[in-house]
């Protein structure tokens, strides 16, 4: 056999061999055509065979081409593997060259949304396996979700498969335009801004819209306390004042429009604070009342009170009209507050015993005593400099007991001050508090005796503990004009009683010593022994002063 028909032979072998491995599995293997006799000269005549030529080689690849069907390709990046033919299953079914698989029916999910309504067939396409990133939505509550739907009118943008090969044309992009998230009217809207709370409720966006006013404490400073701890500068720099400070002492200067208005803040001033009714004036707490003289020395501050009262007082014996014996007081003052300013005072109210010598051409008796009271004014409360500057009116009724002169005259009018001092020189053992009291008394017809007086009294708050409260005072009286109710009398009584004697130009000074003590600031008791120290002791030979505080 000649060479190149062995060549024509064992080609076509070799050919089919090398499609097996590739046809047996995607299908039947195509038959290869017979190959052509070669001319029965070419077989015998072994010298007539020629060589095989390089044309006949390089057409072997066309024809393996030819024979030897291509394989299928793997898909590419963001294609889908083409469909399996039914009914076989491990055949996959050929593509012609040129044209792309199918398309799966699938639609984009877009990360951080909700899926969409199932696509329509109105709807076109978007390209299989394209995802659109979009910044993540907080979810909303099932009750106020509504599926996006697609703009009348506009369809989403085409994109082709040549497109998606290439990677040409693809961006980053708003998802398809859809209807507005609406919530129903009836429902008030939410918002997930922080963290939610043991309920997992949503916030409501009208908390941030508009978010709620704190509760108005009152984190002002606090006067008492600032007043009771206070301690003197005497030998220092003095310290510039602050501006909480310059804003409480200067009175404002905004000026208003109206003449009422002005009217009406001079007056809630002038009236003091209403808010706390009948409550006492708590900001001067380091004070303490007078124990001595308590009928006419009146506390400068605005308190409500019950105040029971005892007095012991003896007579002397050279007294040219009692000769001795001794005069008793049981009754009570009351006070109450109506502003801390405001006050009204009962400064006299209770029984009276007197007791003469047995030598006296004068009975003794009991009964009920004058009736001491009216209104008081504090017109100074500076806490910054400890303070207090009251006024009052006293209307002295005549209204007790006959027997035991408590009815002369008609009427007495005293008007009075009363001035009190914080007194704070740094020292340890406390500071000291200084009371001032002065008035006059007259009477509104020619019956009773008119008289002046003036008492002072000095206390210290040991260690500033505002508990223990020794106490010094002063107390002078002096009658200024003659009563005619009773002139065969050379005295007068002084707070006890108003004789209407002949004791112009009498005048007594007495001196005091004592202590109160405050169990609490609403309960407090005092005592204080008296002696007389300059002028004629008429009734007075000593007293001895008790008395028990009860106040809110």
């Amino acid at each position: 056999m000649s060479r190149l028909g062995t060549a024509r032979r064992v080609i076509p072998i070799l050919l089919t061999l090398m499609c097996l491995p590739a046809t047996a599995s995607d299908g039947p293997i195509m038959p290869l055509p017979p190959p052509a006799a070669p001319p029965s000269s070419s077989v015998n005549s072994p010298a007539a065979a020629p060589e095989v030529s390089t044309t006949t080689l390089d057409k072997v690849p066309d024809l393996i081409s030819t024979v030897c069907p291509s394989p299928v390709s793997p898909p590419r990046q963001g294609q889908l593997p083409p469909e399996p033919i039914a009914g076989t299953a491990n055949s996959l079914q050929l593509t012609p060259m040129g044209q792309l698989p199918p398309e799966p029916d699938q639609t984009d999910t877009i990360i951080g949304q909700l899926p969409p309504e199932p696509i329509n067939a109105e709807r076109q396409r978007r390209p299989a396996g394209l995802v659109i990133l979009e910044p993540p939505v907080a979810p909303l509550p099932s009750t106020q979700l509504r599926h996006p739907a697609p703009e009348k009118g506009r369809q989403a943008p085409v994109v082709s498969q040549s497109d998606i090969n290439t990677g040409e044309g693809l961006t980053r992009s708003a998802p398809l335009p859809s209807e507005p998230i609406t919530a129903p009217s009836s429902t008030p809207r939410t918002a997930t801004l922080g963290r939610p709370d043991a309920s997992a409720a949503l916030i409501p966006a009208q908390a941030v819209e508009r978010p709620a006013n704190p509760p108005t404490l009152r984190t002002g400073r606090d006067p008492v306390q600032e007043f009771l701890q206070q301690r003197s500068t005497l030998g220092q720099p003095p310290v510039p004042p602050t501006e909480q400070t310059l804003r409480d002492r200067t009175p404002s200067t905004e000026s208003t429009s109206r003449f009422g208005e002005r009217l009406g803040d001079i007056l809630r001033q002038a009236l003091g604070n209403t808010a706390d009714l009948f409550k006492s004036d708590h900001v001067f707490d380091n004070f303490i009342s007078p124990v001595t003289n308590p009928f006419l020395f009146e506390d400068p501050r605005s308190l409500t009170e019950f105040r029971p009262l005892f007095m012991f007082q003896k007579v002397p014996r050279s007294q040219a009209d009692f000769r001795g014996g001794e005069i008793w007081f049981f009754g009570g003052q009351a006070r109450l507050a109506l502003t801390d300013r405001i006050s009204l005072v009962i400064n006299k109210l209770g029984g009276l015993s007197i007791n003469t010598g047995s030598t006296s051409p004068f009975d003794g008796s009991t009964g009920f005593s004058e009736l001491w009271l009216g209104p008081k004014y504090t017109i100074i409360r500076n806490d910054q400099t400890g303070t207090l500057l009251a006024t009052g009116l006293q209307f002295q009724l005549p209204i007790g007991t006959r027997s035991i002169y408590q009815d002369t005259g008609t009427l007495s009018l005293m008007p009075y001050l009363s001035y009190g001092q914080n007194l704070d020189f740094g020292w340890r053992i406390g500071s000291l508090n200084a009371l001032v009291g002065t008035g006059y008394s007259f009477s509104v017809t020619a019956h009773r005796s008119d008289f002046y007086y003036l008492s002072a009294q000095l206390d210290l708050d040991t260690f500033n503990n505002h508990r223990f409260y020794p106490l010094t005072g002063l107390n002078w009286l002096i009658y200024t004009a003659n009563g005619k109710e009773r002139p065969f009398f050379g005295a007068d009584g002084r707070d006890l009683f108003n004789l209407g004697g002949l004791a112009r130009g009498k005048g007594l000074l007495t001196w005091a010593i004592g202590a109160r003590y405050k169990i609490s600031e609403a309960a407090q008791l005092g005592a204080a022994f008296e002696l007389p120290v300059a002028g004629p002791r008429d009734f007075f030979s000593y007293r001895f002063t008790v008395d028990f505080i009860l106040r809110y």
